[in-house]
């Protein structure tokens, strides 16, 4: 699980990137806008934990970065109790508060709420993303656009990981009805899709059988 830390006093920076390690959390700690962005750029998160007040802007600068490219999770550190500040926060697309100090328990408990209530409806495997409320599909920064019939395979083997796909009930549940589907049809569309995310997409031909989506580092 991949966070984002950005926090400009580098005692507590520290102090928070030894809590998270040990809750198992792959950290990478930033301390000003700048820096952020730049790790937004080359890295993609499972979740963000942002400082209102740093060197050269402020937390809900990056939140408006982030909010660009994804949907994750974010968690606004700040010293101000004030209700202006917390609004603009969660306005910008924050998903939560914490107002140091603060229990380093109470700190993980809301990261893990935040988790849990995201996996519901965003399903992460690699670089793709997909929001299930809004129908969003990313490959790393990009958003993927997909046709009808490609967006309802990538659903149907994204919920059949590592099972093998039957070619005839693919038919019956992505086109309706099997009346006016050929083989080739079936082919072309699982041919686009794979391109369409670079041929990273790990969908397999099994000979004589179907197809099986597989990837072993699955979150939902």
């Amino acid at each position: 699980m991949k966070l984002l830390l950005v926090e400009d006093d580098r005692a507590i920076s520290r102090s928070l990137k030894y809590i998270l390690e040990k809750e198992g959390y792959l950290v990478d700690a930033v301390f000003s806008v700048q820096e952020a962005e730049r790790f937004l750029g080359l890295n993609h998160y499972n979740i963000h934990i942002l400082d209102v007040r740093l060197p050269d802007g402020t937390g809900f600068d990056i939140c408006t970065f982030i909010r660009q490219q994804s949907e994750a999770p974010i968690l606004f550190l700040s010293v101000e109790n004030e209700e202006d500040s917390i609004v603009e926060g969660l306005t910008r697309g924050g998903d939560d508060y914490i107002i140091k100090p603060f229990k380093s328990k109470e700190l993980i408990v809301r990261l893990q709420k935040l988790l849990k209530k995201h996996e519901k409806h965003v399903f992460i495997d690699g670089d793709m993303s997909i929001d299930m409320q809004s129908g969003i599909v990313k490959f790393g920064h990009e958003m993927v656009n997909l046709s009808t019939i490609e967006y309802r395979l990538l659903l149907f083997f994204i919920s059949h990981i590592n099972e093998i796909v039957k070619r005839e009930d693919l038919y019956e549940l992505i086109w309706d009805s099997m009346e006016y589907v050929n083989d080739n049809a079936l082919s072309a569309s699982i041919k686009r899709l794979r391109e369409k995310f670079n041929g990273e997409l790990d969908i397999v031909t099994v000979r004589g059988q179907g197809y099986r989506y597989k990837h072993e580092n699955t979150q939902r």
